[in-house]
């Protein structure tokens, strides 16, 4: 008897488990910063009207990074003494967030699913490996340092 519950509490948990991976609406972590809770498609749709600025001015950016390639989240935190404004992310100088705002000295988490490229494909979760992280903003293109999490 025991023995039958568990086995048909299993089979639940892994048929629910299974079906909300299957259906792409699933999410097990929720983005950490509340405003990149956005649907999908706004997300995505975002991105295809972005062009890579190859062409922008360099500059600096008093933000570092760390990427936590077990919970699928690149954490930022701005060291400099004003707030961010209108901030897009580029990883890989291929995908692109609009972020909006970096507060001063405090953490905002980008999971991998809110980076989209110009053809609508969202990010791989598993397997993507970070080169470079940029910041746009004030017309000028900014190396972000990061590294890998512990």
């Amino acid at each position: 008897m025991r023995s039958t519950r568990l086995l048909t509490l299993t089979a639940t948990v892994a048929a629910l488990m299974l079906g909300g991976c299957a259906s792409g609406t699933s999410r097990v972590n929720p983005n950490p910063e509340p405003s990149l809770n956005r649907p999908r498609q706004e997300l995505a749709t975002y991105a295809a009207t972005r062009d890579y600025p190859a062409d922008a001015p360099q500059a600096s950016a008093p933000v570092r990074a760390e990427v936590d390639y077990q919970l699928d989240v690149i954490n930022m935190v701005n060291l400099g003494d004003t707030e961010l404004k209108d901030v897009e992310v580029w990883v890989n100088q291929h995908y692109v967030v609009l972020v909006g705002t970096l507060p001063v000295r405090q953490q905002r988490g980008i999971n991998f699913h809110v980076l989209f490229d110009k053809s609508g494909r969202r990010a791989p979760s598993r397997g993507t490996w970070i080169n470079s992280i940029e910041l746009y903003y004030d017309g000028a293109l900014r190396p972000v340092s990061f590294r890998a999490a512990d």
